[in-house]
This record gives C-alpha cells, structure tokens and sequence, in this order.
C-alpha cells in the first residue's frame, strides 16, 4: 500500500507564488536553485546543497522547472 504525504498549505501558497513570478524568478536567478517560504525567496545559489532545507525550485533559464 502506498503512503499519502500530507504537504502544508503554505507549501501550495509558495507553489502557487513561485508559478505566478516564474518570469521574474528566471531573470533574477537563472540556473539556479531559490527556496521561497511565505511568498518571499530566502535562499538562493547553484548548488541544491546551498538551498535544499526547504522548499526548492530551480529556476531555469529555459523552460523546465524542477521542484525539489
């Protein structure tokens, strides 16, 4: 049988923000990986090691995005 992980709503508030500036975000911090808490990015840089204690997303400068 299969687990359900539960995620907090702020993780689909910080989602649906990352979504809206996207555009923003790969102008800013292209090739790079932002954690964002609370609508605001606290933490940036190339590694993931630098930024994966909580929500992360790479912010290409092409189309993809990865969430970590």
């Amino acid at each position: 049988m299969q687990e359900t992980i539960k995620l907090p709503k702020r993780f689909w508030k910080d989602d649906k923000w990352a979504m809206e500036h996207y555009k923003e975000l790969q102008e800013r911090y292209p090739d790079e990986w932002v954690v964002i808490k609370n609508s605001k990015v606290i933490k940036h840089g190339i590694d993931i090691e630098q930024t994966s204690d909580d929500y992360s997303l790479f912010v290409s400068s092409g189309a993809e995005i990865f969430l970590e």
